[in-house]
């Protein structure tokens, strides 16, 4: 309607345009259930290590509390390192450049080629 009012025409959308947009969005789809799965994980990992802290100021030698510390140091650089390639951001130390959206698209499409 808006087209028509300019005087302009639309093409109408080719098959090959609707595919990338269709692709386009099931990437969109698979960043966004990515990010929320990692960022739960650290969530969990991080609060299972701020109780531990809270263990381990009156139980020194307790193993679980260590344990779960632990597992959050381990994990952390990881995980952090994950979400700023979701976001495509440096924000932790971990990763030394962001990544790009093309980039981490080309690596979507050619896993999910397999």
């Amino acid at each position: 309607m808006l087209a028509r009012g300019l005087g302009k025409t639309v093409e109408p959308e080719t098959a090959e345009k609707r595919l990338a947009r269709t692709k386009a969005a099931q990437f969109g789809e698979w960043v966004d259930a990515q990010h929320r799965e990692i960022s739960a994980r650290y969530r969990h990992l991080g609060r299972m290590a701020a109780l531990a802290k809270d263990v381990l100021v009156r139980f020194p030698d307790c193993e679980p509390a260590l344990d779960a510390l632990a597992r959050f140091y381990h994990n952390e650089a990881h995980l952090a390192g994950m979400l700023d390639v979701l976001t495509f951001q440096k924000v932790s130390p971990w990763l030394e450049s962001p990544a790009t959206p093309v980039a981490l698209f080309e690596k979507w499409e050619a896993a999910d080629a397999r």
